[in-house]
């Protein structure tokens, strides 16, 4: 991997961190108001539920790639053959 590539990626990832980040904040801020008036989110809205569980594993799984990314050190003047 060169440095190139490894600035694509947690470009991408950070990217991608900010919608999916978006995206649960509204399946946060919707399921305080079901609080609020007596209902259980997951049951009320199961299909959007289900989105926020899928948006915050990913989410959560990319943190994990940035950090590995972030700890790969790279030698730009070695060639590969």
């Amino acid at each position: 991997m060169t440095s190139e590539e490894k600035e694509l990626r947690l470009q991408q990832l950070n990217e991608l961190q900010f919608e999916l980040k978006k995206e649960i904040e509204r399946g946060d801020e919707h399921a305080i108001k079901c609080i609020k008036f007596g209902y259980i989110y997951s049951e009320r809205y199961p299909q959007e539920y289900e989105d926020y569980i899928v948006a915050l594993k990913a989410y959560n799984d990319n943190e994990a790639e940035i950090q590995e990314l972030q700890t790969i050190e790279i030698d730009d003047h070695y060639e590969q053959f």
